[in-house]
């Protein structure tokens, strides 16, 4: 099932077609996940927002106060953004 949905992930009209907000927040010194797959991913998904914790690794999460400080402030922030958003559009 996971190569099934990496597959669906390595298809540019799939990625183009997704309209769901979504956050990816990269860590700069990931030694798992690479910085240029997730950057290229966020490209061609239309409603992506990307950013890099610098510093970062891996488990941003279970690192220090000051990533997960980081991750938190841009979660918050991408939430709020979103709420914002889809109330305009739902008084459509």
């Amino acid at each position: 099932m996971a190569f099934k949905s990496m597959d669906k992930l390595a298809e540019d009209e799939y990625l183009r077609e997704t309209d769901t907000p979504l956050l990816i927040i990269g860590a700069e010194n990931d030694r798992v996940v690479a910085l240029d797959a997730q950057k290229n991913l966020a490209l061609k998904l239309p409603n992506c927002k990307y950013c890099v914790i610098h510093g970062a690794r891996h488990e941003v999460l279970m690192e220090s106060d000051e990533f997960r400080s980081i991750f938190w402030r841009q979660f918050d922030s991408f939430i709020r953004e979103e709420m914002h958003t889809s109330r305009k559009t739902d008084r459509i």
